[in-house]
């Protein structure tokens, strides 16, 4: 119960702070994170540590792959951190599950309040096209660049 209660003010204020000022404070998340894994271990031991371990790795490492991309800030990913060090693996997998589902709910509402849903879709497949068509290219040119190279082997 602890637990729950602890991890629900850490994820009502990283709320409040990221809809206010969009951006959630590094004292929300790595305070989270800290007291959380000495939490799991004074409660838990050894196995709580490993535990607290495991998720904090699994809800940042999964997230930075997003945030390499641009789809997410460091705060996002500092924070499902913090939830790994508060609870498990699948906890952590279930609500980047739902978050993330959220997350495209509220932008498709977002695009159909502003009517630019038509507009940002034709452009996706544009540049989807694009890239497709750029990569077949280069693939082509890098094999016809391959026919040139001669490599001698001799015993």
């Amino acid at each position: 119960m602890i637990q729950e209660a602890c991890l629900l003010v850490i994820i009502c204020t990283a709320f409040v702070s990221d809809i206010r000022t969009s951006a959630i404070p590094n004292y929300i998340t790595i305070g989270g994170l800290a007291t959380g894994v000495i939490f799991q271990a004074a409660v838990y031991g050894m196995t709580g540590l490993f535990q607290a371990i495991t998720a904090t790795a699994t809800g940042f490492l999964l997230l930075l792959l997003l945030y390499m991309f641009g789809a997410l800030g460091a705060g996002d990913v500092k924070l499902f951190a913090a939830v790994g060090a508060w609870s498990s693996i699948p906890f952590v997998l279930s609500s980047m599950m739902y978050s993330l589902l959220y997350a495209g709910f509220i932008g498709l509402g977002i695009l159909l309040w502003r009517r630019e849903l038509t507009r940002r879709f034709f452009g996706l497949v544009m540049w989807f096209f694009r890239a497709i068509l750029l990569r077949d290219k280069y693939v082509i040119k890098g094999l016809k660049q391959l026919q040139h190279i001669r490599v001698q082997i001799t015993p």
